[in-house]
């Protein structure tokens, strides 16, 4: 279907990706693996507050990654969503990870996968989880902190608001749930866009591959949140958004990967 769809013939696709099937480059798989993972944990400490950075793929997530599959595979964080970065200092094995000492422990809220639509593959769009209320909170309180921190009847709920936090409420009635707006009270505004979760990921800065590069945005300008002089002024929720990256720096996070 895939190759229906991009009009990629399957003499023309790459092979199915296999760690082993990089190129020994002098110091064998081994000494390529340990090039890169040493080279991973240099990354980790030249993170800057903008830009993205590559991590390299162990394993495909979606079977729509097939179409762009191929040796030095890796998908994309942009540094705005990096939620920590914290330098392992004993061996412990956190998200099911082992980390070593000297390593980094990245934890990043979002992350991009080429989008299986555009056949060149250099096109990322964000990953995004699932929302943070549904139909059954109808009825149950509401409290949203200063802070953005959620609680709703006595569960507190984990949330990634972007730029559309709304104000500070407290054990509000929730009125009704959609897909797209979450009803608090009776009047016009006040509501704002269902949330959703604050996914998050670890990263060992060893699959690091490369940091604070930049990339083509393909989004329209988010939606500007709407004023009001009532207590909650409907909030704006941006669409996922998309970037397109440079064939060069898709090559050289390639060329790392072993």
């Amino acid at each position: 279907v895939h190759e229906a769809t991009l009009g990629v013939a399957v003499a023309d696709r790459t092979s199915t990706w296999h760690e082993q099937e990089v190129k020994d480059l002098g110091t064998g798989l081994a000494g390529r693996r340990m090039e890169a993972q040493k080279q991973g944990h240099t990354f980790a400490t030249l993170l800057k507050a903008h830009g993205f950075m590559s991590i390299q793929a162990r394993e495909r997530w979606s079977t729509t990654e097939d179409v762009h599959v191929r040796p030095g595979h890796f998908w994309v964080a942009q540094a705005g969503d990096v939620l920590n970065v914290r330098k392992i200092t004993k061996r412990e094995t956190i998200g099911g990870q082992p980390f070593h000492p000297n390593e980094y422990c990245i934890t990043i809220g979002r992350y991009f996968d080429r989008d299986p639509a555009d056949p060149s593959g250099l096109t990322f769009e964000e990953w995004l989880p699932e929302l943070v209320f549904c139909a059954t909170d109808k009825g149950e309180k509401l409290t949203i902190s200063a802070s953005g921190h959620i609680k709703v009847g006595r569960q507190v709920r984990e949330v990634f608001w972007g730029v559309g936090q709304p104000p500070p409420l407290a054990a509000v009635p929730i009125v009704s749930v959609t897909d797209e707006w979450v009803r608090y009270g009776h009047g016009r505004n006040d509501r704002f866009r269902n949330p959703r979760v604050a996914g998050a990921f670890v990263v060992n800065s060893s699959e690091l591959r490369g940091v604070n590069f930049s990339m083509e945005v393909l989004d329209p300008l988010p939606v500007q949140p709407r004023s009001s002089g009532r207590r909650a002024a409907v909030i704006g929720a941006p669409l996922p958004k998309r970037f397109r990256m440079h064939q060069k720096v898709d090559d050289e996070q390639r060329a790392r990967c072993w």
